[in-house]
């Protein structure tokens, strides 16, 4: 888990995939300002925030996977964040994930527009000896000047995992509340790429490889293997960065990154021999579990199952095995659960 989330930051941390992510959700909420690169400046993704509870004063720290500063055409300033929901975990917290990781932020940016307020003497005085900077009572009591405004804050989250999310993404759903408190509060959405749910069409619209790696993230699910190998019929010569392709593998293929079964021409990586791994692999997958409800439901053997879906007889020894594995992870799981 460790390395796949290194993996996953180190791809991530770019500022063009950073503005193809986020330009392909901007692009769905039918916005027509899309982010340039250039227009990014790479921010910290640690926050620390002081917070008074009971005369004691307490330090929170988070830290988010990747952080951008976007200064738009008109000069107005958004805080990009990019979140990494990584492999099978799925995050059943995520609306209190994100709703503490944009008010860190928020208070952050309190904390440096309040700052004079909070040191009076360390306000800036002109050559008069007066201070530069007038408060009035309500805002030196309220330690914010009126009319100041917080820089907006966008999270997506990026799914990475095989399991079909089913985590809340709205304020609501995370919530034990009656169907008339829906009347006066308000809810809040939380935004998540999935690739299994990107339209075939909108990947079209991607400029940088991270549109090919969100598309057989997609394939890489079962009810897409077809799509996956009508995509590779006509993208034979199709490569992939290095790091791309350690990514997509880690979360598809390969069990053992450190071994990746890819081809490297002049640097890139060439996807086709292990994208067609990750299509027999799903075949196995289908094979075995028709050979096992084929031996438990109409009480076949496992040769007669494998005679009936034509399993070559060199291929019958890693069928057995996986066979053995998949039983062998039905009877842990329903130890588990008694």
């Amino acid at each position: 888990m460790g390395m796949i989330d290194d993996l996953a930051k180190n791809y991530f941390d770019d500022d063009a995939v950073v503005a193809d992510t986020f330009n392909y959700f901007l692009r769905k909420m039918g916005c027509t300002t899309l982010i340039d690169p250039k227009q990014l400046s790479k921010i910290s993704t640690e926050l620390e925030v002081s917070i008074r509870v009971n005369r004691t004063v307490r330090t929170m720290n988070r830290i988010r996977d990747i952080a951008r500063e976007w200064t738009r055409p008109d000069g107005t300033k958004q805080i990009l964040v990019l979140g990494l929901e990584l492999q099978s975990f799925i995050h059943y917290a995520l609306p209190l994930k994100i709703l503490t990781y944009d008010v860190f932020t928020h208070i952050a940016q309190a904390e440096i527009i309040a700052a004079p307020l909070k040191d009076p003497v360390k306000i800036e005085k002109g050559s008069d000896g007066k201070p530069k900077l007038q408060f009035t009572e309500d805002e030196f009591l309220s330690k914010f000047p009126k009319g100041a405004k917080l820089d907006d804050v966008l999270t997506l989250t990026v799914y990475l995992g095989e399991k079909p999310w089913d985590a809340p993404l709205t304020y609501f759903e995370s919530l034990n509340m009656s169907e008339d408190a829906k009347k006066y509060k308000s809810d809040i959405r939380f935004y998540l790429i999935d690739p299994r749910e990107i339209d075939e069409a909108d990947f079209e619209g991607f400029e940088t490889e991270i549109g090919d790696v969100y598309r057989f993230l997609k394939y890489r699910d079962e009810q897409f293997v077809d799509s996956l190998d009508d995509f590779l019929q006509t993208h034979i010569g199709m490569t992939l960065s290095e790091k791309g392709a350690k990514l997509l593998l880690a979360c598809g293929v390969e069990a053992n990154i450190t071994k990746p079964t890819y081809t490297v021409k002049g640097g890139r990586v060439l996807m086709c021999d292990s994208m067609r791994a990750l299509i027999e692999k799903k075949n196995r997958e289908h094979d075995v579990n028709h050979i096992i409800r084929s031996v438990d439901v109409l009480g076949w053997t496992e040769s007669q199952a494998m005679d009936f879906y034509e399993i070559p007889e060199e291929e019958r020894p890693k069928y057995a095995a996986l066979i053995a594995a998949a039983r062998a992870a039905q009877t842990s799981a329903a130890t588990a659960a008694s």
